[in-house]
């Protein structure tokens, strides 16, 4: 149970989303069961920053309105992104932050191609990696371009 319980939080920060300005949570008025869900953070809430309040309660919104599916899949990327190495962990923070700063069309585009690789075949995906691998690195920053559409993405 206190495995799944900090399989619920790690989630619940990747999910979290930059709120504004926010002001501090005091623990006693979060609902009974935010707290419960919450649980492994009790003892520490009031040190995170509001900022972090903010984001681990937008997160904790977000996966209870989940589908159990979904709810499973965002477990299982969670135990994948705790599986890398620190240095990579800490390279797609910086992505996900260069991919919030883009235009929501530019997200968008993203989203599209992401899912269309999804969709393809686990032999069309090594197909397609290996072409990737195949090119020049000159030819993966052409490639690159235009799948952006001709704008350039901040490097982490």
């Amino acid at each position: 149970m206190n495995a799944m319980r900090n399989i619920l939080i790690s989630t619940l920060l990747l999910l979290g989303l930059a709120a504004g300005a926010a002001e501090p949570v005091d623990w006693q008025t979060l609902t009974p069961e935010q707290q419960q869900q919450l649980a492994p953070l009790a003892e520490g809430w009031s040190e995170l920053a509001p900022e972090r309040q903010q984001r681990i309660l937008k997160g904790l919104e977000r996966y209870q309105r989940m589908t159990p599916q979904q709810k499973q899949r965002a477990r299982e990327h969670m135990h994948h992104f705790k599986a890398l190495a620190p240095e990579q962990r800490e390279r797609m923070r910086h992505r996900f932050q260069d991919f919030q700063t883009l235009p929501p069309e530019q997200q968008m585009r993203i989203r599209e191609r992401f899912n269309d690789f999804q969709r393809l075949t686990p032999q069309q995906r090594r197909e397609l990696r290996q072409r990737y691998k195949d090119l020049t690195p000159e030819e993966r920053e052409l490639l690159r371009e235009r799948l952006r559409g001709g704008q350039r993405l901040p490097r982490a």
